[in-house]
Parts: structure tokens; C-alpha cells; sequence
């Protein structure tokens, strides 16, 4: 996936060009791209307004919130897969997290809301 030319993303300030920010300019995706489903176009162009118009997405991690896969698998940082008989176990660098995957267990049919999403 492109910027969008007319918006390219460069993840530092205007006023300070060393200083890192990811949420510095917003990511606009260019729309033109031929492989992207119509559904798709759609979700990007509403992300691309509500970061134009200033609004971010802040990631569950910057309120404090346990990210889940594949996010958690982007920041770069220390993951370990333990794997037992009954259960998977991902070990996260970030808070000490840890995510418990039962395989000796059925899903429940009601489950309530995740904390890794």
C-alpha cells in the first residue's frame, strides 16, 4: 500500500524534522491502487478523512490496553510462543502480557469482549 501523493506520510513534525511522530502527518492511502476491493476503498477513504480532519486512531497500547495479533507482532519487540499439550502461551516483551490459547477447551458460545483484539 502507497501514500497517497497529494499526502505522503513522513512520520515527523513539519517544525522539527529529527523528532519522530508517527501521528505527525496522517496516513492516506492511495485510493487508485488497482487490487483493492471496493469494501476496501471505502474503509480507507473514511480512515483518510478522519485523519485529515485531525482525528486519530490512537492503538490500544497508548490507552493502556493489551494489543492483540497481528498488532502486538509489529512493534518490534520481544514475542515468545510457548507451546504445551492443552494451550498456546505468547509471551509479550511490552507489560509482561501474556496471552493464554487453550486447545483442550470448546469456545464459548457468549464469549465476552476481548482484551486482545
Amino acid at each position: 500500500m502507497r501514500d497517497d501523493s497529494a499526502h505522503p506520510h513522513h512520520g515527523y513534525r513539519e517544525d522539527a524534522p529529527g523528532l519522530p511522530d508517527q501521528e505527525a502527518t496522517p496516513w492516506v492511502a492511495d485510493l487508485t491502487n488497482p487490487m483493492l476491493k471496493p469494501w476496501v476503498v471505502s474503509a480507507l477513504k473514511k480512515n483518510a478523512e478522519h485523519g485529515l480532519a485531525g482525528d486519530t486512531v490512537s492503538p490500544p497500547f497508548v490507552v493502556c490496553r493489551p494489543m492483540g495479533v497481528p498488532g502486538s507482532l509489529v512493534l518490534l519487540e520481544i514475542v515468545q510462543l510457548l507451546r504445551t499439550r492443552t494451550e498456546v502461551i505468547i509471551l509479550y516483551q511490552r507489560d509482561q502480557q501474556q496471552r493464554h490459547i487453550r486447545l483442550d477447551t470448546s469456545h464459548s458460545a457468549t464469549p465476552a469482549a476481548p482484551w486482545h483484539i
